[in-house]
């Protein structure tokens, strides 16, 4: 047990579901109430209620992105300038495999990809980025890959993303403002971090990470034919031609390896 830490479970056969819990929770005048899951417009509007009279209220919203929270309490039946108003600060997460520090193998990156050269700030000083592939061996049971890894999305609610919000602007117009300075930080900083650290593979990444979020459209090659490429284009290729083990004298790869926007 915590102590002056409270906690209480629903149970719908007797009435007792989130929104009277929460309710109730309220009389006691808590300072920080937790809300397992918000997942009806009773539970949502009493919760931003409570933030509004001065508690901190943490709680966890199924949204694909963090950008997407504020169109979800909307779409439960919350007023978005209130919302907007007492908006702190939204972390979306998904999980990635680790990769096996015993047995991952280096692949040559001479130089470091364009899609990793954002994140140097991010990493320990004299850090050199490497990309790694899996291995195979006794400690991972011969998968290449050990516990989950954590890639997290963080919204930071300042004003700009709080008047935003309380506008019902759309998550593009919101993710503008939040992501141009670095108090928020995007899935694709977030998992290029973790891969220039050795931590996960660019696969892995591709396969769990939304793939709008992934894309940056100032870095794409204007000679592609889509008007949007993914940050990961050349990274991603190398990679391939490298485990093909084909000729890695050609600069561009086969043009059937480049990644494309989806119809």
């Amino acid at each position: 047990l915590v102590k002056g830490l409270r906690q209480s479970q629903v149970n719908p056969k007797f009435g007792v579901d989130f929104a009277e819990l929460l309710t109730a929770c309220l009389r006691q005048s808590p300072d920080v109430i937790m809300i397992g899951e918000i997942r009806d417009s009773a539970t949502a509007q009493t919760a931003v209620r409570a933030a509004a009279s001065g508690h901190l209220v943490l709680a966890t919203l199924h949204a694909p992105l963090a950008v997407k929270a504020v169109g979800a309490m909307v779409h439960l039946g919350v007023s978005a300038q209130s919302f907007g108003e007492t908006l702190l600060g939204v972390i979306s997460q998904r999980l990635v495999r680790k990769l096996c520090p015993e047995c991952r193998r280096p692949i040559d990156r001479s130089p470091v990809p364009r899609f990793l050269a954002d994140v140097r700030d991010s990493l320990p000083e004299n850090w050199m980025p490497a990309i790694y592939e899996p291995g195979a061996c006794g400690e991972c049971d011969g998968t290449g890959f050990r516990s989950p890894l954590c890639i997290p999305e963080i919204l930071a609610g300042d004003s700009e993303v709080r008047n935003r919000s309380s506008e019902r602007r759309s998550p593009e117009e919101i993710a503008e403002v939040a992501y141009r300075n670095r108090s928020s930080i995007p899935f694709r900083r977030s998992a290029m971090t973790r891969v220039a650290l050795g931590a996960t593979t660019i696969e892995e990444i591709m396969r769990v990470i939304p793939y709008e979020s992934l894309l940056d459209e100032a870095s794409a090659p204007a000679d592609l034919d889509s008007p949007r490429t993914p940050l990961l284009h050349r990274g991603d290729l190398r990679l391939r031609r490298a485990r093909r083990g084909e000729e890695e004298g050609d600069p561009q790869g086969p043009e059937g390896d480049v990644p494309r926007d989806p119809d």
